[in-house]
């Protein structure tokens, strides 16, 4: 069993939603010893999301890559891998794109960590479940049944099923997000343009569909339970609660006092 005192902590992907948030989390526990992997340019959101953080060092995307591929000492004390650096675009259509940055990657830090003794906990997604009428069960093994909708599905299925056939399941933790939202998301996420339009009286089209949202605090708090406890394989991180976007919709309304 691991323990996020322990050693250094890898956050990839650490100047997003889930990372800065996770950090923050690690912060909230009086330890610093992070690791922070991201790429982001001189005064961008993500830039301000990492800033009122305490972390050891930032280190670029490519870099990190160069390091642990040539087993660069400078990585030695590292106890604990959150890996959720990954293009999260659903709407992503260059195949190659996603193969290098969510599949490929994502193999060699695992087999990394793996080697090196490490906690890998990487980011998933209920994307992998495609349009769930073959179910959304994390405790069925026939993970190759699900046929996600899009390339960034696939891109996450894919590793879990590598993963599965390698028997790294036995050892490592795949994390299925659902709707995630909270401070520090950018726009192009559904609740972050949801406010922009409402704020701006604009019309707003949604289909009848049923999503599962959950707060990144939340999230947060889940990774640090299955990071200190003995917990394998793919686990789902939703709120069990499915919501309609007009419900949602309504909600985000009647908090700014406006009719949408």
């Amino acid at each position: 069993m691991h323990d996020l005192g322990e050693g250094t902590t890898i956050v990839t992907g650490a100047a997003g939603l889930i990372g800065s948030a996770m950090i923050w989390g690690i912060n909230n526990r009086n330890l610093k010893n992070v690791l922070a992997v991201d790429d982001y340019e001189p005064g961008s959101l993500k830039e301000r999301n990492l800033l009122p953080l305490d972390i050891n060092e930032k280190i670029g995307v490519e870099e990190f890559r160069n390091l642990f591929r040539k087993e660069s000492p400078k990585l030695k004390d590292i106890r604990t891998i959150i890996h959720l650096g990954a293009c999260s675009s659903t709407t992503e259509t260059d195949e190659d794109y996603l193969n290098d940055n969510n599949l490929l990657y994502t193999k060699e830090l695992c087999e990394w960590a793996l080697k090196k003794g490490a906690r890998f906990i990487y980011a998933s997604s209920a994307a992998t479940y495609g349009d769930g009428e073959m179910g959304m069960d994390d405790e069925n093994q026939d993970i190759e049944k699900y046929s996600p909708l899009n390339l960034y599905g696939w891109s996450k299925q894919n590793f879990d099923i590598y993963a599965q056939k390698k028997g790294y399941m036995d050892l490592i933790v795949g994390l299925k997000y659902f709707n995630v939202y909270g401070p520090n998301q950018p726009l192009g996420f559904f609740i972050p343009d949801m406010i922009k339009k409402i704020k701006k009286n604009q019309l707003i089209k949604i289909d009848d569909s049923i999503r599962d949202f959950i707060h990144v605090n939340t999230v947060s708090r889940i990774i640090s339970f299955v990071i200190n406890k003995k917990i394998t394989g793919v686990v789902n991180v939703g709120s069990g609660k499915g919501l309609s976007l007009k419900s949602i919709i309504n909600l985000i309304s009647n908090k700014l006092k406006k009719k949408p």
